[in-house]
């Protein structure tokens, strides 16, 4: 993968998740919580929330 995949990868699509998540994190008692446990809590209860928090947390192991 070459440095400009690498950077766009990152700089644009993986921050969008971030951005997301927090949007819909906010307010909502479980931003004091692992990632990995708020994939888990939202799981079934909020699909927004349970994509971005789930991508960014796929993206993270990339």
């Amino acid at each position: 993968m070459s440095a400009e995949t690498l950077e766009f990868h990152h700089d644009k699509h993986h921050q969008t998740y971030v951005i997301n998540g927090e949007k819909l994190l906010e307010d909502s008692g479980l931003e004091v919580l692992p990632l990995e446990d708020i994939v888990k809590e939202v799981h079934g209860k909020n699909t927004g929330l349970f994509n971005s928090t789930g991508q960014h947390y796929n993206q993270v192991h990339f």
